[in-house]
């Protein structure tokens, strides 16, 4: 599955409450991420990623993983001006969302294990996971947690 078709299911899932938009700007925003978004205030970005080998000891290394000016817009985005950025990760059927601030330089070293241990929250894609996530999403997007 690619990364636009991961947005389309994640899309459903998002609080409706927000404002989300999708962002392909490879040539004229360098490493920013995939989605912008507001919700209750606060904006934030997340950074989309489809693990191409979802059985690899290390599912986001390579290219599956962040590039560097992926990561270098993360540092200068958390470090710097204290931004809310996240990753949404794909793997095979099992979506994590992460804390870029805590994991961004280390995720190209971490096995699905690590990622789902970590995780602000993790889920197997079904139908049902719409009405599960979405206020979980909004607490964790809006900053609560």
């Amino acid at each position: 599955m690619s990364e636009s078709s991961f947005w389309r299911y994640l899309s459903k899932l998002l609080p409706k409450e927000g404002h989300f938009t999708r962002i392909e700007a490879h040539d004229t925003a360098v490493g920013f991420p995939d989605i912008h978004y507001t919700l209750n205030g606060t904006s934030g970005t997340i950074e989309l990623k489809d693990a191409k080998r979802p059985g690899a000891k290390y599912p986001f290394k390579g290219e599956s993983g962040l590039r560097r000016s992926q990561i270098t817009w993360m540092q200068q985005e958390i470090d710097i001006a204290q931004g809310l950025v996240f990753l949404g990760l794909q793997c095979g059927n099992r979506v994590y969302l992460l804390k870029a601030d805590l994991y961004y330089d280390e995720l190209h070293r971490m096995t699905e294990e690590d990622i789902a241990r970590v995780a602000a929250v993790h889920w197997v894609k079904g139908p049902r996971k719409l009405v599960v996530f979405g206020n979980r999403l909004q607490e964790i997007l809006s900053g609560a947690l």
